[in-house]
């Protein structure tokens, strides 16, 4: 049986877990409330009794759910890969298991173990065979049903250092648990505090939320935006954030398989941070929304055709990436005029992270204190470089800080008439423009779209460029005169 340390490992994981097997507790078995955990042949219904002896949640389903949505928070999902009850050919149930896998590995954090008595290497090959694995083989693994056996019975020591090793791998898993249950009970908190002032107060503040709108389709949007900003809002202030396990001193995996040939040494760092501040859009996802957001990152160059009647093209160099931030209050866009949506106003990006040296190489630069590290990790000091245009050493110095300046505060030394974002869409950094605000209709660059800049980045940049665009201009004082 499983030692207290055990037990207390599996209650860690979280909140439940998912067992999808045409066999699970079909009768064959012993009752739950009578078996002793490794009675039987059934493996994955010794794993259901093991983890409901043990107080984890279980749900099984014995077909394929229609609704993938039964995977949301689930800690692991148990798949039977085999499904020999079935009575449809091998062929569609296969294809039904990979279509379930897919939706799960898309949509939800969790790994998923794949449990059968087949070959691993029949199994792998058809999961290959799929655009999507390729990007997901660490959260599905595959085992045989023998590896959890010891002289023919289920092990739950066995499980237990599965579950060990697995988790190891995913020491977020925790986090995301203890993540959900803070914002559960704030859950909780707010709405039997609502509940005391009226049991229907939901329905009377989303009725009464003013949607300013003559389109029914529209007009019930604008409020489920304005109902689901109050909540969010009202939940945060309810919210108790621990996160115990990340005080944990255990010494976590180490990723070699992020970074890439000829990626700086802080690639994993900038990558993390990238999606702290951004919702990325993949080319096959560009058109995920339809509508227009604030915050919504348009990436081209010079050559870019859509933007030539609303950029001045020629003023941009050759062979570099740029792009335009959307910085229009979202509430704009709640609504449509003539079935059209507002025109964007945009603020023009520059990328910095690389320098031209003379002869037009180009390196990735990292600033850490006082030192620059190239792409080979070599490390130099500020003051020993040599071989760069004097412009393209003044645009590193105003980067270069005590701290490495893909830290979330940013110590960047910005002029007034700028906006800089370190970390954005594989860059180091992108310095905002205040000199220019393009208006450009949404239809003609959405193609362009490629991430939505989030708060308090985004309102950081908002705030700034309205502060230039509204200020006050004095004329020089004569300092050397007055002060001979």
């Amino acid at each position: 049986m499983a030692s207290e340390n055990d037990i207390s490992f599996i209650k860690a994981i979280g909140d439940f877990s998912v067992i999808v097997d045409d066999c699970v507790n079909d009768g064959t078995e012993p009752k739950p409330e009578i078996a002793t955990v490794g009675e039987g042949i059934n493996v994955i219904d010794s794993i259901r009794l093991f983890l409901l002896k043990n107080h984890i949640p279980v749900v099984c389903y014995r077909t394929v759910p229609s609704d993938p949505s039964v995977f949301s928070g689930a800690s692991l999902s148990i798949i039977d890969w085999d499904m020999t009850s079935i009575t449809a050919a091998r062929a569609v149930v296969e294809e039904s298991v990979k279509d379930m896998i897919e939706e799960h590995v898309k949509r939800f954090f969790s790994p998923v173990l794949i449990v059968t008595s087949e070959s691993l290497d029949v199994i792998k090959s058809a999961l290959e065979e799929e655009d999507w694995y390729p990007k997901n083989t660490k959260r599905i693994i595959l085992k045989k049903k023998d590896d959890f056996k010891i002289d023919g019975f289920f092990s739950d020591k066995r499980f237990v250092a599965f579950l060990q090793d697995t988790f190891s791998r995913f020491p977020s898993l925790k986090v995301l648990s203890e993540w959900h249950q803070a914002m559960l009970d704030g859950g909780n908190e707010l709405f039997t505090e609502m509940s005391e002032l009226s049991p229907s107060w939901a329905k009377t503040l989303f009725d009464n939320f003013a949607d300013g709108e003559n389109d029914v389709g529209l007009a019930l949007e604008s409020k489920r935006r304005h109902f689901g900003s109050f909540l969010c809002t009202n939940l945060l202030g309810r919210v108790d954030f621990t996160f115990k396990s990340l005080e944990s001193e255990e010494e976590l995996p180490v990723d070699t398989t992020l970074g890439k040939v000829g990626e700086t040494p802080n690639y994993l760092l900038e990558r993390i941070v990238e999606h702290s501040r951004l919702v990325l859009l993949g080319d096959e996802n560009n058109g995920v929304s339809a509508k227009p957001h604030a915050g919504d990152l348009f990436v081209f160059n010079k050559n870019e055709s859509l933007l030539k009647d609303y950029v001045d093209l020629d003023q941009l160099l050759e062979n570099e990436d740029y792009c335009l931030l959307n910085i229009r209050a979202q509430c704009d866009f709640a609504r449509k005029k003539k079935d059209v949506y507002p025109k964007l106003y945009c603020l023009l990006g520059t990328f910095s992270n690389t320098l031209k040296k003379s002869g037009g190489a180009k390196y990735p630069i990292i600033v850490k204190n006082d030192r620059i590290i190239d792409s080979d990790n070599k490390s130099h000091l500020f003051s020993e470089i040599t071989g760069y245009q004097e412009s393209e050493l003044k645009q590193l110095e105003r980067v270069l800080n005590e701290e490495d300046p893909t830290r979330c505060g940013g110590d960047y030394s910005e002029k007034p008439s700028e906006a800089i974002v370190s970390c954005v869409l594989g860059h180091n950094s992108v310095s905002f423009q205040f000199h220019s605000l393009f208006v450009i209709p949404f239809e003609a660059i959405k193609s362009l779209r490629k991430a939505t800049l989030l708060d308090p980045y985004l309102s950081r940049v908002q705030q700034k460029f309205s502060l230039y665009m509204v200020r006050v201009g004095v004329p020089n004082t004569p300092l050397n005169d007055l002060y001979k």
